[in-house]
């Protein structure tokens, strides 16, 4: 029976978190033997079918005591397939050494630079075209698998959580979602607002609330934008809008999208993956500038009465980026480079 080890050493709860956690669940339930290397509390919830090795995530990429930890967590578990996430694992993962048997699997999930750590694993895996194509350049083989998202997931909601609030205009509204930090771009989607007559709701946290609520304030918004802090009903929440905004500078694979898709909810994104990747040219704007997102944004929800928009890009990821295939086509990379290198 195949034995597989991921590893994530990331110390915060995002969309590579959610992404290990899928795909640890998925690849037990094909009958995998699967093992995590995280940090402490990063998934309380896992299966009891799936081996847990907990390790100082907060130490340096060169400690050497994590390294050494590591390595011999690796040599006690023996796996097939070492699969690392992020590139810290990457970094630390490529360069040990390991038990004779053991390939070794990367997925990158987005990139500041090009890392030559990569240059240690038998498979590289994208989780968005873009990705895949600057590692291409770089001379690393590499395949593209789309992160998935359970396709069953209900999005209807019936509670009143934003068009009752008092004095707020029944217009288009937006939802943006993520924490709220520059990368996320949120300032960019308060000042595109501002030049519309639509409305937001922002969902989630981070460093930046404070600056968020000063733009706010700024540009009179009070009535037309609300951030609604962390919420666990996030899924649900795209039932009481008409459309996801998406302003980052930089995404390696957008959770929000995807979502937004599998809900019915139409998108405008910047020029981040996966949006770009499968939305028409229309409804990425192509700059950075307030003028042009607001321009975006004023035309999507002008055609937006058309039950059609964006309908052949939701079923395509409703076909295309679920959890169940983005498992399968995983586990169907491991078992091409067993066979690959089976002979080396």
């Amino acid at each position: 029976m195949l034995r597989i080890q991921l590893v994530c050493l990331s110390n915060f709860e995002g969309g590579m978190e959610k992404h290990v956690a899928d795909l640890a669940a998925g690849l037990v339930k094909l009958g995998r033997v699967v093992s995590i290397i995280c940090g402490k509390g990063f998934l309380p919830l896992m299966s009891q079918d799936i081996e847990i090795f907990e390790v100082p995530v907060s130490k340096a990429r060169f400690d050497p005591l994590l390294s050494f930890q590591i390595w011999r967590i690796i040599h006690s578990f023996q796996p097939d397939i070492l699969h690392c996430h992020g590139g810290k694992a990457s970094r630390i993962g490529g360069i040990l050494p390991v038990p004779k048997q053991t390939l070794k699997v990367c997925t990158v999930h987005g990139l500041k630079r090009v890392s030559s750590s990569y240059r240690h694993f038998n498979l590289r895996i994208g989780v968005s075209q873009a990705i895949t194509n600057s590692l291409l350049l770089e001379g690393y083989n590499c395949t593209t698998i789309y992160n998935g998202l359970d396709t069953n997931v209900n999005v209807t909601y019936e509670g009143k959580t934003y068009r009752y609030k008092d004095n707020f205009p029944q217009q288009f509204t937006w939802i943006a979602v993520g924490r709220l930090v520059p990368v996320k771009g949120f300032d960019l989607a308060i000042k595109a607002l501002a030049l519309t007559n639509h409305n937001l709701i922002i969902v989630g946290e981070g460093s930046e609330r404070t600056k968020l609520e000063n733009l706010v304030t700024q540009y009179h918004l009070e009535h037309r934008v609300w951030l609604l802090g962390h919420r666990n009903d996030v899924t649900k929440l795209y039932g009481e809008v008409d459309g996801t905004l998406i302003t980052s500078e930089r995404e390696g694979f957008s959770y929000v999208f995807l979502e937004s898709m599998l809900a019915g909810k139409p998108v405008v994104a910047t020029d981040v993956p996966v949006a770009n990747e499968i939305l028409a040219g229309q409804y990425i704007c192509k700059d950075r500038s307030a003028e042009t997102v607001a321009k975006v944004m004023k035309a999507l929800a002008k055609s937006s009465v058309s039950s059609k928009i964006q309908e052949d890009e939701m079923l395509f990821c409703q076909q295309e980026l679920s959890l169940d295939t983005m498992v399968l086509k995983t586990a169907e990379a491991y078992q091409k480079t067993i066979e690959q290198f089976a002979n080396y």
